[in-house]
């Protein structure tokens, strides 16, 4: 059964245009780009809907495995300390694109991290790491929310089958993480 998630996972990225941008083999992150699904408001300034976005991708084959025991400080340091690579790995993949000037925003969407409490040092890191947290623009609403929950759910059985306990489908909840594009070169470039 993982076998075949793992091809459907594969299908899915090439119909959505998820591409690996380096070989680096601690890269976690793969990447897309697409349209900022609805206005963002930055401190700096507004991002309107349509804008052209670099969508950040957990490269789910790559992400360390959670402990049989959960998530400790080793696994969240060693998690971190990947994500920081994998974002300047980024920053540099996109020095080497000049058709990305008119890039606005990186981010997207995640399961990891929610603004409903139940994983609030996700929120901290992705705060102090430079990205604005939000609660989750459901496009599909609920009933979409749900099927999105329930793949989520079979790629972390896939990939990552002992962090299960702490991601039950029917109840996870989603958050958007967005940087503006220049600032996340300036701190990641």
């Amino acid at each position: 059964m993982r076998a075949i998630v793992r091809r459907f996972d594969a299908f899915l990225s090439r119909r959505l245009r998820v591409f690996e941008f380096c070989d680096d083999k601690v890269c976690i992150l793969r990447l897309r780009l697409t349209k900022v699904p609805r206005n963002l408001q930055f401190p700096e300034r507004e991002v309107k809907a349509g804008a052209p976005e670099l969508e950040l991708h957990l490269w789910n084959q790559r992400v360390p495995p959670i402990p049989p025991s959960g998530a400790d400080v080793t696994w969240g340091l060693r998690t971190s300390r990947l994500l920081i690579h994998s974002y300047r790995a980024v920053a540099e993949w996109m020095k080497h694109y000049p058709n990305l000037a008119d890039l606005q925003v990186v981010g997207g969407v995640t399961i990891l991290i929610s603004q409903d409490g139940s994983h609030p040092g996700g929120v901290y890191l992705m705060q102090r790491l430079g990205f604005m947290v939000l609660p989750y623009y459901r496009p599909f609403g609920a009933f979409g929310e749900f099927w999105e929950n329930f793949y989520s759910w079979v790629l972390i059985w896939t990939y990552n089958p002992a962090s299960m306990h702490s991601h039950h489908f029917l109840t996870s909840r989603r958050a958007e993480i967005w940087m503006l594009a220049d600032e996340f070169m300036k701190r990641y470039g």
